[in-house]
């Protein structure tokens, strides 16, 4: 998780720091590659969480299911603070 932080902590600013001087093309190849770097994280989480959840109680996995049941929402910071809007 560390890795995967490090990588997309890198990534993002990366990108940000482009973003006035991108014409269209790079700007869409800068968005892939902050996506790659995104889906390698996710499968690299993916390979070590799966045999972790399969390992887990019930109860244990009712908790995981409940904190991932979000993951992919896209909300504004207020949904996010506990915002019914």
């Amino acid at each position: 998780m560390r890795e995967n932080a490090t990588t997309m902590k890198a990534a993002i600013p990366a990108r940000k720091d482009k973003m006035g001087t991108m014409n269209a093309v790079d700007n869409l190849k800068s968005y892939r590659d902050v996506s790659d770097a995104h889906t390698a994280a996710l499968t690299r989480f993916i390979t070590v969480f799966e045999p972790l959840y399969a390992s887990m109680s019930p109860d244990q996995k009712k908790i995981a299911d409940s904190i991932f049941s979000h993951v992919g929402e896209h909300k504004t910071p207020r949904q996010h603070k506990g915002s019914k809007k």
